[in-house]
Parts: C-alpha cells; sequence; structure tokens
C-alpha cells in the first residue's frame, strides 16, 4: 500500500513540476489564462491591470493568443483594454527546451532630431500574425479615427524579436491632407526597413 502511495504522490508532484501549456487554439479562456500564468511567469503587474480592465469571468475569453514559430511559439497576452487598442506583451516560448524570453519589441520614436531606437515589454496596438512567414504587425493608432500613428512589422529568430519594417505618419500630417487623409497604415511613409 505504502509503495503505491508513493508512487501516486510522486506522479502528483511530477505534474506540478512539468504543467504544460493548454493547447487549445483560439479558445483559450481566463482558466487557460491562470495556467499560462503559473507556467510562464510573467510579472504580476500585467495580470493586476488584466483584473482591472476585464470582467473576471472564468470561461470568458483568456485574451491570449498563441502562434507558431517552427517548433517554438510566440504568444501573445493582452494586459489591459483601451480606448481603441489594447496593450499587450509577447513571449517567446521554445517548449523542447523549456525556454521562456519576455520579448523586448524594437521601436523608433519620432524626436526634433529624427527617430531615436528604444525597445518596449509592453505595446499598443492591433496585431496580426502571419503563419506562412512567421511575421507579426502591430498597428499602433495615435487617435481612435485613425490617419496617424505607426505600423511595426516584426520577424522572429533566436528566441529574439528583430524589426523588419516600421512605416508612420503624424497626426499634423494627416490632418493636412484633409478629405484625402490616408487611413491604410501600408501607404505611410516607410521610415525604416530591413
Amino acid at each position: 500500500m505504502i509503495k503505491y502511495l508513493f508512487i501516486i504522490l510522486l506522479g502528483l508532484f511530477s505534474l506540478g513540476l512539468a504543467q504544460e501549456l493548454p493547447e487549445k487554439g483560439d479558445g483559450l479562456t481566463q482558466v487557460d489564462r491562470a495556467i499560462y500564468f503559473e507556467v510562464l511567469q510573467w510579472p504580476a503587474y500585467f495580470e493586476e491591470i488584466f483584473k482591472r480592465t476585464h470582467v473576471q469571468n472564468p470561461l470568458d475569453d483568456g485574451y491570449i493568443e498563441v502562434f507558431p514559430l517552427g517548433e517554438d511559439k510566440l504568444i501573445q497576452v493582452q494586459s489591459y483594454s483601451g480606448s481603441y487598442q489594447p496593450g499587450m506583451f509577447f513571449i517567446y516560448y521554445a517548449p523542447r527546451h523549456r525556454d521562456i524570453i519576455y520579448l523586448a519589441l524594437p521601436q523608433l520614436n519620432q524626436t526634433e532630431r529624427g527617430f531615436q531606437v528604444s525597445a518596449a515589454l509592453e505595446v499598443a496596438g492591433l496585431s496580426d500574425f502571419d503563419a506562412e512567414t512567421g511575421e507579426l504587425r502591430i498597428f499602433s493608432r495615435s487617435r481612435g479615427m485613425g490617419g496617424c500613428g505607426h505600423l511595426a512589422i516584426y520577424r522572429f529568430s533566436y528566441g529574439a524579436a528583430w524589426l523588419k519594417a516600421w512605416r508612420a505618419q503624424s497626426c499634423e500630417v494627416a490632418d493636412a491632407q484633409g478629405e484625402e487623409m490616408i487611413l491604410s497604415p501600408d501607404e505611410w511613409p516607410l521610415i525604416w526597413q530591413e
């Protein structure tokens, strides 16, 4: 009897150490989010913001998306809901090696002297992932009606995010365009390209 009890306890202990991430595709709930949070251990600050800006119902959307990167995964986690675009952060997860990397996304910030390069753990915008190319597009609007902001395109390798292209249009330029305002960020000036 003690032998079987030891085997059962060992099995329970192993489950706790090697907890796997739920593999559901698009249907991750807030229950799944709690598991992701426990396994990936992102900063509690992001989870506190999420709880303040979302209704807490275990069966509601967990606001996590998992994108394939070969054997690895890119995990997008929403941190807050915004007026017209959410805040989010990204984790590079290599299940085979159990590598968890919080990605700092390269950013270009316009200053009086030109553009300054920085990196951000959290970004606000609307994202779109292309599974064929492995590229992530993040469109960040500077105002609700659009017409200004930036479009960043990223690629991923070696557990890092690389800026492939950056398009931007200021609100002053957009307003000067009047009725001919360019709303599509794909038509905005290309500021940088890999």
